[in-house]
C-alpha cells in the first residue's frame, strides 16, 4: 500500500509491562533487586506505560498495579529454589489477565524458568547463583543454577547490568547478552560538602554475608583504627552470616541492623566514606546511593564495581584487608574531592531518563522480534552479538 503524501508516522503506543520478581518493597524482604525494580516501575509509569508487578517473595505472591497498594493473592514457597515450579500457575494467572506486551524478569530466583508466557520475556542479568562467592557445592546450588540457565536461555532478549555480568553470562549460562545497560539512580542528590567531615566516620550498607565481604572489612578495621584512633564504623544491614557479634566487640564499631530510608539518610549525612568490600557485585547500586548522599567511595574490584566506580573512587583488590585499610585511610583526607568526582560521574552516566528510554527501546526490540519470528531464538544462545 502506498503511503499517503504528507502523512506522519504514528507514535509508538504506551506498553503494558509486567515485572516478575522474587522481591519488592512492602511485599516481604527486599534488597537491591527490589529497589531496582521499584525505580524501574516508577520510571515506566512516569513515561506513560502501564506496569504490573508480580512479586513471589518469602511472604506470598503479591500484585502491584500501577503503583497501587500491594495485594497478596496467593501463598508461596519459602524456598527460593522451589518457587519457580510451585508458584508457576500463581504467577501466570495475573499475567494472562493483565495481557502484557512484554515481561521483564530477573535471573535471580529464575521465576520465569517454567512460565508459559504469551508475550516476549526480557531477562535482566544481575546476581547469579553461579558466582563462586555463593558457594557451588551440593544439590541446592546446582538446582538453582539449572533453573537460572533455563530461564536465561528461554528469554527473548538478554540485558546485562554491567560488562562484567555480560562476560559472566557467557561462562555461566552459555548465552551472550543483547545489550549492556547500567542502572540509574532515581532518588534525591544531596548538596556536596565544602569541607571534609572531621568525624572520620565510615559507613557500610548491605547484607552481612560472605559475598558482601563484611569479614574483609572487619579484618581491615584494626589497621584503620591503629592509624586513626578516633575513626568510627557504622554497619547497616541484615545479618545473614552471624557477623554482628564480632563487629560490636570491636572498638569504634556500631551495628545498626536494617534501617528505614530516613534513618539511613541521617546516618549518611554524618559519614565521610562508604566502604563496599564485596567479593561479587554485578553492578553495585550502593555506590550510586553513596555518591548521591555526598560520600566518598572505597570499593573492591569485584564484578561490575570497577566499571561503575572507575576513577571516581578508590578501588582496591578484593579479599585483601590490608589493601582495603590503606584505601580507607587514603579516602579520609581526599573525601571532598572523591565525593565531587562521584557526584559528577553519577549525574553524567546514570541518568534516570536515559535509563528508562533505553529500557523501553529494549522492550520494543524484543516485541518486534517476537512478533516477526520466534524460530531463530535458539541461535542467540551462541551467536548473539554483544551491544553497548
Amino acid at each position: 500500500m502506498d503511503r499517503i503524501s504528507g502523512a506522519q508516522p504514528l507514535a509508538p503506543r504506551p506498553l503494558r509491562v509486567a515485572l516478575v520478581t522474587p522481591e519488592y518493597p512492602d511485599c516481604g524482604p527486599s534488597f537491591g533487586i527490589g529497589r531496582y525494580l521499584h525505580d524501574l516501575a516508577s520510571g515506566l509509569r512516569r513515561t506513560g506505560h502501564t506496569v504490573l508487578v508480580i512479586a513471589a517473595t518469602d511472604t506470598g505472591c503479591w500484585r502491584v498495579l500501577d503503583g497501587g497498594r500491594p495485594e497478596r493473592f496467593a501463598v508461596t514457597s519459602r524456598h527460593l529454589l522451589l518457587r519457580p515450579i510451585l508458584n508457576r500457575h500463581s504467577i501466570e494467572s495475573p499475567l494472562r489477565e493483565f495481557k502484557a506486551d512484554v515481561i521483564e524478569c530477573s535471573n535471580w530466583g529464575a521465576l520465569s524458568a517454567w512460565l508459559n508466557a504469551t508475550c516476549p520475556i526480557v531477562m535482566r542479568l544481575s546476581s547469579s547463583a553461579g558466582d563462586p562467592s555463593f558457594g557451588t557445592r551440593g544439590i541446592r546450588p546446582w538446582a538453582r543454577l539449572y533453573q537460572e540457565r533455563r530461564a536465561v536461555r528461554l528469554a527473548h532478549r538478554i540485558i546485562a547490568d554491567s560488562h562484567a555480568m555480560a562476560m559472566a553470562s557467557i561462562k555461566i549460562y552459555g548465552r551472550q547478552s543483547h545489550a549492556v545497560q547500567w542502572h540509574s539512580y532515581c532518588g534525591l542528590v544531596s548538596p556536596l560538602r565544602d569541607e571534609a567531615n572531621s568525624n572520620a566516620q565510615f559507613l557500610y550498607v548491605g547484607r552481612l554475608e560472605h559475598r558482601k565481604g563484611i569479614d574483609i572489612l572487619l579484618a581491615a578495621w584494626p589497621r584503620v583504627r591503629a592509624s586513626c584512633p578516633h575513626a568510627r564504623l557504622n554497619i547497616v544491614g541484615t545479618d545473614l552470616g552471624g557477623y554482628s557479634q564480632a563487629a560490636v566487640e570491636m572498638p569504634g564499631v556500631q551495628v545498626h541492623g536494617r534501617l528505614n530510608d530516613l534513618d539511613l539518610q541521617t546516618l549518611r549525612s554524618k559519614s565521610a566514606v562508604q566502604v563496599i568490600p564485596s567479593r561479587f557485585e554485578s553492578f553495585g547500586l550502593v555506590a550510586l546511593e553513596a555518591w548521591a548522599a555526598g560520600l566518598a567511595v572505597v570499593c573492591t574490584n569485584a564484578g561490575g564495581l570497577t566499571e561503575v566506580v572507575a576513577e571516581a573512587g578508590i578501588v582496591v583488590p578484593m579479599q585483601n584487608p590490608h589493601a582495603l585499610a590503606i584505601g580507607m585511610l587514603q579516602a579520609l583526607p581526599n573525601q571532598v574531592q572523591l565525593a565531587r568526582l562521584g557526584q559528577a560521574r553519577l549525574l553524567a552516566n546514570f541518568d534516570a531518563g536515559t535509563w528508562i528510554a533505553g529500557t523501553i527501546n529494549q522492550y520494543r526490540l524484543a516485541i518486534g522480534k517476537y512478533l516477526a519470528s520466534d524460530t531463530d531464538r535458539q541461535a542467540d544462545v551462541t551467536e548473539t552479538p554483544l551491544l553497548k
